[in-house]
């Protein structure tokens, strides 16, 4: 008799039990809720001041890069984060980018962002994923 087709059985059977387990220690116990971003919410979060003082923000703070100037880039870089129960940005990322240090500056730009007012849903305080396209070269505000 020959065990050449019982040897991979055991380890087969040791990583679907590993799966399997893997995946009860994911799931968040009964009665908790998980820690997961909302996208839309009864109150959005917002920049301080609105959205004229964060289009001002992004207008002064974002610097063209060299490269890109060079090189004659503009479009729009579209990042996306998480605004926290705090106000806090976390979780920066580029969902469309345009390379030539844009994208980099982008998430230099996100990150320095003074705290937001936080997003409520249902009256709770809870985290948000926003989504902010941030325009390269930046359109400076020209009052006549």
């Amino acid at each position: 008799m020959s065990y050449r087709f019982f040897r991979p059985a055991p380890a087969l059977f040791f990583f679907l039990l590993g799966a399997s387990l893997g995946s009860f220690a994911q799931s968040a116990p009964p009665g908790k809720i998980e820690d997961s971003a909302f996208i839309n919410t009864t109150e959005p979060p917002e920049f301080p001041g609105g959205s004229k003082a964060l289009v001002r923000y992004l207008n002064q703070q974002v610097r063209y890069p060299k490269a890109a100037a060079d090189a004659g880039i503009n479009g729009r870089v579209f990042t996306s984060f998480v605004i926290d129960t705090t106000g806090c940005i976390s979780e920066i990322i580029i969902l469309r980018g345009l390379g030539y240090g844009c994208d980099e500056e982008a998430i230099r730009v996100v990150r320095e962002m003074p705290r937001w007012k936080t997003g409520k849903e249902s009256g709770r305080v809870v985290r948000v994923k926003y989504n902010l396209p941030v325009q390269f070269p930046p359109t400076y505000l020209k009052r006549p």
